[in-house]
């Protein structure tokens, strides 16, 4: 069975440090900092699935310069 919803970490970059939020983790291990071409084939995947949502997280997804 295919996912109907996805979380989509593309960066753990941000500009803030919730409390609540793994991005500002103290003991994350790696960055996460997806490239355009890996977004892009990541998403045509998740399009091939049939995935109906996909919620764009991070850190801050706008920090991506293509985002939109």
């Amino acid at each position: 069975m295919n996912p109907i919803y996805v979380d989509f970490l593309i960066t753990s970059y941000c500009n803030f440090k919730c409390d609540f939020c793994s991005a500002s983790a103290p003991n994350k291990k790696k960055e996460i900092d997806l490239s355009f071409n890996e977004i892009e084939h990541i998403l045509k995947e998740l399009d091939s699935l049939e995935v109906l949502r996909v919620a764009f997280e991070g850190g801050e997804p706008f920090f991506k310069k293509r985002f939109f």
